[in-house]
Formats: C-alpha cells, sequence, structure tokens
C-alpha cells in the first residue's frame, strides 16, 4: 500500500493533472502522470518481489523481576536468495510504545539477528508483539506489511527483599525474645546451632566449652526451641486496599515468603482470594508467578477463617498477616485461631491499634517505605558470634 508519501504523490499528481487542465499547460500533464506512475510502478514491484522470511523471537531471562532488564532477541532467516531490502521491525509490548528497530539488507540464505531491551517497572504480564515486518521501495512511496514473530506473554514477578524470618537461628529482637520465652520448658531432640546467650534463655543450653573461648556465654539451640510452622495469609480485599498499598503488600508477601523458603522454615501460604500452598507444596516459582497476577478482589474470605481453612498445621507456630488495613478484630480473632506463638500484623496502608495484646506484633510498612527495616525493626536479625565459636562443632 502506499506510504505517506506515496499518499502525498498521489495527491499531488492528481492536482498537477487539474491545474494541467485548467491551465491547458502539456507540462502538468505529463508531470502529474508520472508522479501517479511512479507510485503504481512501486506498489507493483514490491507485490510482486514478496519477502520469503522465517522469524523467531526470543526473550531471556524467561521471567524477570519488577525492575529487572529483559532482553528481546530477533533471529530472521533470508530463505530466498535475493539480498534483502531495509526492513522495519515493530514489535508492540503492552504498557508501551513497543520496539521499532531497522534490519539492514542482508544476503539470501542467511541470518540477521536485531535486539532490544525491554525494561520492566510493575509485576503482570507482558504482552510482546505480534511482531510485524515492514519494507519500502527505495524512495519510500509503498510499502508492505508481513507478520512475524506471534505474541508471547513476559510474566514479571514482583519485587522481593531478603528478610530474617521468625524461628530461624538468626531471628532477635522484640519477636525473638517472645519466642524464646514461649520456648521455655520445651524440649529438643536435635541440635540445631550454636549462638550467643540472650536473655530469658535456659541456663541448662548454655555450652561451657564454647562459652570458654568467647567473650560472651554461647548456647546450644534445639530443634524445639528453633524452628517453628509460619503462616503467611495474604489478604487481598479491595476494601482494605489503595493500589500502592497493594503493591506494596504484593513485595512484602513475596520477601516473606521466597525468605522462608531459602532458609527452609516450614511454611503454609494462602490468601483471602482463594488459593492455598500447604508444606512440601510450597515452591517459589508457584508463589511469585500467583502474586505476580494477583489482583485486589471484591468478594474475599474472612481472615479468620483461611487461617482455620488451613487446619491444625498453624498451631503452635507463626501467622503473619498482610494487608492494608487490619482491624484489631481481625488480628485477634487469627491470633488465637490457632493458638499461634504470635501474629505479625504487616500493615501496608493505616497501621492498626498498637495495643493489641501480648503475642501481636507490627510491621508498618506503607507504600514508599522501606520493607526490611521496618520488618527488622521486629525480626532483628541475631548478630553472628565471634572468633572460632562459630565453626565449633557439638558432638
Amino acid at each position: 500500500m502506499p506510504t505517506r508519501s506515496g499518499w502525498l504523490a498521489v495527491v499531488g499528481g492528481v492536482l498537477a493533472i487539474v491545474a494541467g487542465r485548467l491551465f491547458g499547460v502539456y507540462e502538468l500533464y505529463v508531470l502529474g502522470g508520472g508522479m501517479i506512475a511512479f507510485v503504481l510502478a512501486a506498489l507493483a514491484f514490491i507485490r510482486l518481489r514478496p519477502l520469503d522470511l522465517a522469524v523467531q523471537r526470543r526473550v531471556t531471562p524467561v521471567y524477570v523481576h519488577a525492575g529487572d532488564i529483559a532482553r528481546v532477541e530477533i533471529g530472521v532467516r533470508n530463505r530466498s536468495k535475493r539480498r534483502t531490502p531495509l526492513i522495519e521491525l515493530d514489535d508492540p509490548v503492552s504498557g508501551s510504545g513497543g520496539a521499532r528497530l531497522d534490519l539492514a539488507p542482508f544476503a539470501g540464505q542467511s541470518t540477521a539477528t536485531a535486539t532490544y531491551r525491554l525494561p520492566t517497572h510493575r509485576r503482570g504480564a507482558l504482552a510482546i508483539g505480534p511482531l510485524a515486518l515492514r519494507r519500502r521501495d527505495v524512495l519510500g512511496v509503498a510499502s508492505s506489511t508481513a507478520a512475524g514473530a506471534p505474541s508471547v506473554d513476559l510474566l514479571v514477578y514482583p519485587r522481593w527483599h531478603s528478610v530474617t524470618v521468625p524461628g530461624t537461628a538468626t531471628a532477635g529482637g522484640a519477636l525473638g525474645d517472645h519466642l524464646r520465652q514461649r520456648a521455655l520448658g520445651r524440649t529438643g531432640e536435635e541440635f540445631r546451632s550454636l549462638r550467643a546467650y540472650q536473655p530469658g534463655d535456659d541456663l541448662r543450653s548454655i555450652n561451657w566449652r564454647a562459652s570458654a573461648r568467647s567473650e560472651d556465654l554461647i548456647v546450644r539451640e534445639l530443634e524445639a526451641a528453633n524452628t517453628r510452622s509460619v503462616v503467611v495469609v495474604l489478604d487481598t480485599a479491595a476494601a482494605s486496599h489503595t493500589e500502592d498499598s497493594f503493591e506494596a503488600a504484593i513485595e512484602a508477601t513475596a520477601s516473606v515468603v521466597l525468605s522462608a523458603v531459602d532458609q527452609r522454615v516450614p511454611l503454609q501460604f494462602a490468601t483471602t482470594g482463594g488459593g492455598a500452598m500447604l508444606g512440601a507444596s510450597v515452591s517459589a516459582d508457584e508463589v511469585l508467578a500467583q502474586l505476580a497476577r494477583a489482583t485486589p478482589t471484591t468478594t474475599s474470605v474472612p481472615v479468620a477463617e483461611v487461617c482455620t481453612a488451613l487446619g491444625s498445621r498453624a498451631e503452635g507456630g507463626i501467622i503473619v498477616l498482610i494487608g492494608g488495613t487490619v482491624s484489631a478484630a481481625a488480628a485477634q480473632s487469627v491470633r488465637y485461631a490457632h493458638g499461634s506463638d504470635a501474629l505479625l500484623v504487616v500493615a501496608c496502608s493505616v497501621p492498626p491499634p498498637s495495643d493489641l495484646g501480648s503475642g501481636v506484633f507490627i510491621v508498618a510498612s506503607p507504600p514508599g517505605a522501606d520493607f526490611p527495616t521496618a520488618w527488622h525493626r521486629v525480626v532483628a536479625p541475631r548478630k553472628a558470634m565471634r572468633g572460632s565459636t562459630q565453626m565449633e562443632t557439638v558432638r
């Protein structure tokens, strides 16, 4: 079809013929007819010499986190024996203007590649394509467009931060002190690690041999006092969120869940909008994919019912409730749903009242806040032991 320049040439030719008719100037007839004939010849040339190309698109890596940059590589193979003309590649991308590239002429039976970088700013599915190939004649008055590679989706995972998970050997702070108090009187069957003495630790757990080589008292930490199941519940109710607070909640959820998976903490994960993963079925990739596609829900299950549906697995563990605005009533109902050791309320919009009783800890992380810093105010990373006691082997 004619390009913009081609249509201008046709209009100019018609005007020249009309002017030649009005003023009786023979040269204008010739000029107008020549302009129209030139456009028709260019259209015929492009139509009679179609491109014979095979196109492939490859996106790497297969998934990215928001803020990362993906790489899109387009490979074009010329299956004919003729040299290609200059080819324009137009690859639309949802939420942006897409990519427009020029592919220089290349010989027959050969392959050329074009590459562009694709920034990602928000989580979710990015639709890439369909890719269109456009060629023009030498003067750019006629063009043809052919379909290239089909559309593909790139799933952009949410951002996440590595944080200390409650109940691990590295967890400290107010929550760590609370959990150690809860652990008094429990017995452990398997040694977990050595760590510095904390107020409230059972004196019987002091390792005097290791303490003799350190400036601090060193205690043995057993499995029963150290490892607890963590239940993470994301409240997706639209009524408790703004657009920004929902994104902050998604980022916080990804941080806690993936950190728990990395640190091998027994984990349960669920959302009030449906979809639960229990125990060994919690996969980091599946959680990230679910969070990447998550949207605020107008109908959702109350958080207390979600915890109840998880069954007795939550009993004796730690519940992390992440939402926008969390009411005091909801927090208390979750806290005592299964007699959990503690409840962490991560509020991404409006913090709940601070006087929610013993065992309830609040992490205020509104949009734009540094979530790891807010989290570690409650779950402070415990400092590493000094000297050779870090590598102490207990027999």
